[in-house]
């Protein structure tokens, strides 16, 4: 699990702009869960990183190698 987060870092994400990180090793390996509040220097930054949102002003989500991203 703290080779995951190695990798999250270096491929720059800033784990403070999420309050919950979720990995489903046991089921869904690599599969990593981001959830964090929406602002326009968050969307912008992991739009520049590959990440494309859908959804309305009340939830966005984005999934991008076995990385989903949450916005609420």
């Amino acid at each position: 699990m703290e080779q995951t987060l190695i990798n999250l870092l270096k491929l720059n994400f800033d784990l403070d702009d999420f309050y919950s990180i979720t990995i489903h090793p046991d089921y869904h390996p690599e599969r990593i869960l981001l959830q964090g509040h929406p602002s326009s220097e968050n969307l912008l930054k992991y739009t520049k990183l590959g990440f494309t949102f859908n959804g309305d002003e009340n939830k966005l989500v984005a999934t991008k190698d076995r990385v989903r991203i949450i916005f609420y």
